[in-house]
């Protein structure tokens, strides 16, 4: 009985045992279940979204290339615009801050809703001009907002998509049916050949062609302008029907301006790039962002972060990372070509395509034209090796043209600071010139002393000579203080002042209002010019006409305003063309005078002419047939003047 007992006790334990067993299996296996299901959820909220972004890309990238075409528009342009496209804001200000202008839209709204409401048949604008920089997206925002809409079954209006670089641009508005139903989008207005000559002519005749359509949407870089007063504001264009009181009796253009990525857009843009199991190349990226936020905020240069990866990119200027990214794309295309005839032959298309854009009605080259370029530089590249996969593309009708502009304008720089002579003098984008500020400041702030100041003195008569130094100055007033300090120039004058012709002529030039100061006998804010290399400010609203007896009253002055050295006079030295039209530096007095008076090393008075400026400045005794001017000039840095300029600038 006992044995029994034991038997059962044993038999009783097994069981719960082997009853706890399939218990814990069962629960075991559920909660395998549970947990699979849950990773597999969290799998599936990463693909699904992953999937839905690329079917959209390509649903967006099929209507582009069926409804647009080729023909405007490369394949490689339509990839670029919709693969990994976020979507920007607007907003009514600019983002360089040099306006206050709220009429239009909110401070930062998204720019498809803020755009469609502005364009839809009841809005009161009927033209807007979106303004950006370089590389901010204007192309690719129209082409996805044109896709956008043309997937809606249902719309209020057409839109027709035309890129002003197009040589035909004209005939294609033309021959556009059903204008009053249509929204026209004009494309880069910058990249008009026409427009480059005269930028208010263009827009009246635009604005002509365009009359009839529902709505006209025109983009351009910001920079295009020089000034807010010469972006269009009035078309000419009358209003029908009933005016309210205080309303304008014709069609203005609204201005938007694109903003730059925030960060959650550029976060947006990086989950896009890089699937989320690429975490080692999302986190470099990141990585980037944060060395150069002000580069990366653009758009064109974010899609680009894979090579700056490749590259092990370190923070640096705009110019430093064009470097980066072409060097990459040299590279790459190895296998195919050298990278060194590569290069050479991408300057010179870049100065080919830039010189001739106005001859050629577009910033494009036939490929027997880039052949034959490549031919006259022994560089040995065929056809089929200039049709690259990231800088340089080919249209419908073979005609190669670079990727992006800037990219254009990158090699353009470098080929001019490689060999000024080649180039034609002509006038500069706003991206060319802060190119050149960049790679100057790059390439001569590893010289020591003297030789440094000389280098940058080269570069600027480089630039005189053979480039455009009209604008620069604006553009490069903190980085010249920055890196060589005010007035760079003044010591080391003696050591290459050519007194019989000048070497500099007029570079760093802007105009600015400058409050009196001790020993001052003007007692209101007065109008100068400021010459921001050598230190100077001249009058900028006062060119008085003198004799000798009264030129004899200002010799003796040396401390507040005196009258210049023939050394600084020169500085002066107009870029007149031939037929006197360069309006660089006159236009930044309001009188300019071409004989002026100058006190010698010898302290004698005499007259400098810019008559022949062509040649050289002529110094002469006084003439008293011919008119002569005085025009006083003070040492800025001598006083502090420079710095507060510069920092309140």
């Amino acid at each position: 009985m006992l044995v029994s007992l034991d038997s059962a006790a044993h038999i009783f334990t097994q069981a719960v045992a082997r009853a706890a067993g399939w218990v814990f299996q069962i629960f075991h296996s559920r909660w395998t279940l549970i947990t699979g299901a849950v990773s597999l959820g969290a799998g599936l909220t990463k693909i699904l979204p992953w999937v839905t972004t690329k079917y959209q890309a390509w649903s967006d990238y099929r209507l582009l290339k069926r409804r647009v075409g080729a023909d405007l528009y490369t394949r490689e342009d339509l990839i670029r615009a919709t693969e990994y496209y976020v979507e920007a804001d607007c907003q009514a200000t600019d983002p360089a801050g040099q306006e206050d202008f709220r009429r239009v839209a909110p401070m930062r709204s998204p720019a498809h809703r803020t755009l469609r409401n502005l364009l839809h048949p009841s809005s009161e604008q009927r033209f807007l001009i979106l303004l950006a920089d370089s590389g901010m997206g204007k192309t690719t925002l129209l082409m996805n907002l044109y896709a956008r809409y043309g997937r809606e079954k249902r719309g209020d209006y057409k839109i027709v998509l035309v890129p002003l670089g197009h040589a035909k641009t004209d005939e294609i508005i033309a021959a556009v049916r059903d204008k009053g139903n249509t929204v026209l989008f004009l494309d880069a207005f910058d990249e008009d050949t026409k427009a480059i000559h005269n930028s208010k002519e263009r827009v009246a005749a635009l604005v002509e062609l365009s009359k009839d359509f529902s709505r006209v949407l025109m983009t351009c870089r910001t920079q295009f302008f020089e000034t807010d007063a010469e972006i269009p504001q009035e078309t000419g264009l009358l209003k029908i029907g009933t005016i309210r009181a205080g309303q304008s009796r014709t069609y203005a253009f609204s201005k938007l301006y694109l903003s730059p990525f925030s960060e959650s857009q550029i976060e947006r843009y990086i989950c896009k790039r890089f699937v989320f199991w690429k975490r080692d190349q999302r986190r470099r990226a990141r990585e980037i962002v944060a060395e150069a936020p002000d580069l990366t905020m653009r758009p064109m240069l974010l899609s680009h972060i894979p090579d700056l990866i490749s590259r092990n990119y370190r923070a640096g200027n705009a110019a430093s990372l064009y470097k980066t990214m072409t060097e990459a794309w040299f590279i790459r295309e190895k296998p195919l070509v050298e990278p060194d005839p590569l290069r050479r032959f991408s300057i010179a298309l870049a100065r080919d395509i830039y010189s001739r854009r106005e001859q050629r009605g577009a910033e494009k080259i036939a490929p027997e034209e880039a052949l034959a370029i490549a031919h006259d530089l022994n560089i040995p590249l065929e056809s089929w090796q200039m049709r690259g996969r990231s800088l340089l593309n080919r249209d419908s009708e073979g005609k190669l043209k670079f990727s992006h502009r800037s990219l254009m304008e990158y090699f353009f720089i470098v080929g001019f600071l490689d060999d000024p002579s080649a180039y034609t003098k002509g006038p500069w984008t706003d991206q060319m010139k802060r190119f050149w500020w960049d790679m100057i400041n790059t390439r001569q702030y590893r010289r020591d002393g003297t030789s440094r100041y000389i280098g940058l003195a080269s570069d600027i008569q480089d630039a005189r000579v053979h480039g455009d130094p009209s604008g620069l100055s604006k553009l490069g007033v903190r980085s010249i203080v920055t890196a060589y300090g005010y007035g760079i120039l003044h010591s080391t004058r003696s050591e290459i002042e050519d007194k019989s012709i000048p070497w500099m002529g007029p570079f760093l030039l802007e105009r600015v209002s400058v409050k009196p100061s001790y020993g001052d006998e003007f007692k209101k804010p007065k109008k100068c010019v400021i010459d921001l290399a050598l230190g100077l400010l001249w009058e900028g609203d006062l060119a008085m006409k003198a004799d000798y007896s009264q030129a004899l009253e200002h010799k003796g002055k040396t401390f507040s305003w005196r009258l210049p050295t023939p050394y600084e006079a020169a500085s002066l030295l107009p870029g007149f063309s031939s037929d006197n039209s360069d309006p660089y530096p006159a236009g930044l007095f309001d009188k300019w005078a071409n004989t002026i008076w100058v006190v010698d090393d010898e302290g004698t008075l005499k007259v400098l002419s810019y008559s022949d400026a062509a040649a050289k400045p002529a110094v002469r005794n006084y003439d008293p047939s011919v008119e002569t001017f005085i025009r006083l000039v003070k040492t800025a840095d001598s006083s502090g003047l420079m710095k507060s300029l510069i920092e309140g600038s």
